[in-house]
């Protein structure tokens, strides 16, 4: 017996330090999952993981705190707003916490617009009937689901159905006292019949003949007009049925977007808006990711319904919430908001948020926008190009023009292109369409020399040899310039460019034409101003100075030219250094660097990508003439003495990885990989002095850990992840954009050395035939007008 008891205990003993374990385990995956989310709070699996081993646990603060949390990021799907509503309820005892109850009842259904939240909703609201004015207020919540849910073919009777019976409630506790009270409370019942009998739902025919006891027993029966609009109702549901039945097959095999798209414009056609804004909203709540039906759904309220500006800005606002990386999304909400005329505040206004990089942002909705997980750097500006946009018609409408409205708009160009520089660097907006825009608005607003001034500064980003470019330039200063400007930019456009000069000339000629003189069409009138251009820009440039100079980028924006002369000066004797900045005084982000001697520019070209306070400084040659420079390239075949190391935390550092793998035998490189603003990337290469030390490093270090990450070691061999070698330069990977176009000269045809002869304006008998220059075979004597004569003699025969 001692034996038996001693035994359970030992099981019970057993059993409570299982449980401990369990509830050990648990908290502790509570605790990372709440750093987890802290740090990377768009991750929606790790919020519903939290909420759920919250809801096992007895933190009913933390899993309030959680849920709140979770909505600020995401909108709640019905089942999470469900447990969270049912919870509360639990949990509720006074009426202050019934009422937030409701409240929260009240942002669920704002979210999405399902059947199953309103229906909750109603039966939470009857709750509070006692109350003095709690008919009313029940009635008014079903009302509002009828108006939101009852057009549901397939479950909106059971709102239907929720409604008679809360007011034949009412009814049965006045119908033995009679009067007119009764007779009203009857009344609403009958209304109610006649109301879901005209609606196209599922379950029709039971509701009829609901209705017709229901008045058999007052010794009634439905009339004509009862019969006609169930008769219609149901001839309606008939032709929904098969548009019902693709929703549930298309369910069946994992989609219904196509299913709802086909249900869509069905109702277009044959519908009312209130059962198409439906439809859409089934739509959107059984397909929350699916950009296309949120785009056809914010089309449609914003240039076909049209409905109060609060009902359509409300949708939009959904859809951000579901899909925010959606540029498009964003862009199409911000104009929306300007439709309805929203003021300024609402949008956007500027203030110090002191985030981590520094940065001014918007507040407010463009600001959201901007923080909303933006994919690309073209995701990023288009939400800015929306929101100057409406800032300069909203600006122009108030009365603003010329050196006023620029005055105001130069600061929003100029935080954007802030924001865009400090996240992206040089991608920010490479064909620089912000600074287009902001010089085409300086030069319709009197102020060209402004807009020269962005438009010299885009030319130094690498668009000096863009015909493109250029003709945009040239395009601008024609409309607003003089014409002796347009001369001078025309020579230097011509000097500069490298794939499509011609054009350029093309749009010199014909301005010689509409607005030059004899003397600008004579024989040195362009090449006059060829000369005039190259004697005011100097000239084209000291070979040997260029090649004692480098061409930094990607620079940290606050770092000064001390700070970049303290790290160079170890490489070699600097003669000049050079920040660039832009009219305002502020870093560009890149700078040129000339060193005393060639030596030191070729050892300073040997550091590219090295870190400078934490960044990748790029280093590149400064390249002058027609010469473009050739993209960074590391070696693209295996290393066998090279490692390629992922999964790195984050906190790693090269000396760390220095320390780990020096083990294995003597290193000669460690190079941790890093984005464009110096941040880790969590990969890096580590290059041994012999092949075998690298192959220990791997057998002994895959798949091991590293502070706290699992790291994956393997032989460096690029060719192997792209799959081969890539295609050879000049195979068209770019849709052909390399090759010669047959109908126009070559680039370097026109080119100083290689120069094509300019014929325009030369007469024909002076110009060469090329044929005759390029054959290698001698001409052939001209022939005599008796041999003309012989030849069309003979043709005639």
């Amino acid at each position: 017996m001692d034996n038996h008891k001693e035994d359970q205990d030992m099981a019970d003993n057993s059993s409570d330090s299982d449980s401990s374990m369990e509830d050990d385990t648990q908290q502790e995956e509570i605790t990372t999952l709440m750093k987890e989310v802290q740090e990377s709070p768009y991750k929606y699996d790790s919020h519903v993981r939290l909420i759920e081993l919250l809801r096992s646990s007895d933190s009913r603060q933390m899993l309030t705190e959680s849920r709140e949390t979770m909505n600020k990021y995401f909108p709640l799907s019905p089942t999470l707003w469900l447990s969270w509503i049912r919870d509360e309820q639990q949990w509720a005892e006074t009426d202050e916490e019934r009422q937030r109850v409701l409240a929260l009842c009240d942002r669920a259904v704002a979210e999405y617009v399902s059947v199953d939240l309103w229906l909750e909703y109603c039966q939470l609201a009857i709750g509070g009937l006692a109350a003095a004015d709690g008919p009313a207020r029940v009635r008014a919540v079903f009302e509002r689901a009828l108006t939101a849910v009852g057009l549901h073919v397939t479950k909106g009777a059971l709102i239907w159905e929720a409604y008679r019976e809360f007011e034949n409630a009412l009814y049965s506790t006045l119908q033995e006292a009679g009067g007119e009270a009764a007779a009203e409370a009857r009344g609403r019942v009958t209304a109610l019949f006649r109301r879901q009998l005209r609606q196209p739902l599922v379950g029709l025919e039971l509701c009829w003949a609901e209705f017709e006891a229901w008045l058999a027993a007052d010794g009634a029966a439905p009339d004509a007009n009862d019969k006609r609009n169930y008769e219609k109702a149901l001839e309606r549901l008939e032709t929904l049925q098969p548009l019902e039945e693709a929703l549930t097959e298309e369910a069946e095999g994992g989609g219904t977007v196509a299913a709802y798209q086909q249900y869509v414009r069905h109702e277009l056609t044959d519908g009312t808006p209130a059962r198409v804004q439906l439809v859409f909203e089934r739509a959107v709540l059984d397909n929350c990711l699916s950009l296309e039906l949120w785009q056809a759904y914010t089309r449609y309220l914003d240039f076909e319904l049209r409905p109060a500006g609060d009902v359509t800005l409300a949708v939009h606002e959904r859809a951000v919430r579901n899909l925010p990386w959606s540029a498009e999304l964003w862009e199409s909400y911000i104009r929306a908001a300007e439709r309805a005329q929203l003021p300024l505040e609402r949008l956007g206004r500027w203030v110090d948020e002191g985030l981590s990089n520094g940065c001014v942002w918007l507040i407010d909705l463009v600001s959201r926008a901007l923080v909303s997980g933006l994919q690309t750097p073209a995701d990023v500006l288009l939400v800015w190009l929306a929101w100057i946009d409406l800032y300069r018609r909203r600006l122009s409408s108030d009365g603003r023009k010329g050196a006023e409205l620029m005055v105001s708009m130069r600061e929003q160009f100029n935080k954007a292109c802030e924001h865009l520089a400090q996240a992206f660097g040089m991608d920010g907006d490479p064909e620089c369409v912000l600074l287009q825009y902001w010089a085409s608005l300086e030069a319709a607003n009197g102020c060209l020399g402004e807009a020269t001034a962005l438009w010299e500064d885009i030319l130094s980003q690498g668009h000096d040899k863009s015909a493109r470019m250029w003709l945009q330039f040239l395009r601008l200063v024609q409309r607003f310039g003089t014409a002796e400007q347009l001369r001078k930019l025309c020579a230097r456009a011509m000097e500069r460019t490298v794939d499509w000069p011609e054009s350029v000339y093309e749009l010199w000629a014909a301005f010689e034409r509409e607005r030059g003189t004899l003397g600008h069409l004579g024989p040195d009138g362009l090449q006059r101003g060829s000369e005039d251009a190259g004697e005011e820009g100097g000239s084209t440039g000291d070979v040997e100075r260029d090649s004692r100079t480098v061409f930094l980028s990607n620079l940290d924006f606050n770092i000064s030219a001390d700070r970049l002369r303290q790290h160079w000066q170890s490489t070699g004797e600097i003669a000049d250094l050079r920040v660039v900045k832009d009219y305002k005084g502020r870093s560009k982000g890149f700078a040129y660097l000339e060193f005393t001697n060639i030596a030191a520019a070729e050892a300073a070209l040997k550091q590219d990508h090295s870190p400078i306070d934490g960044r990748p400084c790029f280093v590149s040659r400064l390249w002058s003439g027609g010469e473009r420079p050739k993209a960074f390239k590391y070696n693209t075949g295996m290393e066998r003495n090279k490692l390629f190391i992922k999964g790195l935390s984050l906190k790693t550092t090269a000396d760390t990885l220095r320390t780990k793998f020096s083990e294995f035998g003597p290193l000669k490189d460690v190079r941790l990989v890093t984005l464009r603003n110096g941040y880790p990337k969590g990969i890096a290469y580590v290059e041994f002095e012999d092949e075998a030390a690298a192959q220990r490093a791997v057998e002994q270090t895959d798949q091991t850990q590293l502070e706290g990450s699992t790291i994956l070691v393997a032989i460096s061999d690029p060719s192997k992840a792209r799959g081969g070698a890539g295609a050879p330069t000049g195979a068209g990977g770019a849709g052909g954009a390399g090759r010669p176009r047959p109908d126009r000269p070559r680039a370097e045809e026109l080119r100083p050395g290689g120069r094509r002869q300019q014929t325009a304006f030369v007469p024909r008998a002076l110009q060469k035939r090329p044929d005759q220059a390029a054959s290698g075979e001698p001409a052939a004597p001209p022939k005599s007008n008796a041999e003309f004569r012989n030849l069309l003699l003979a043709k005639k025969d």
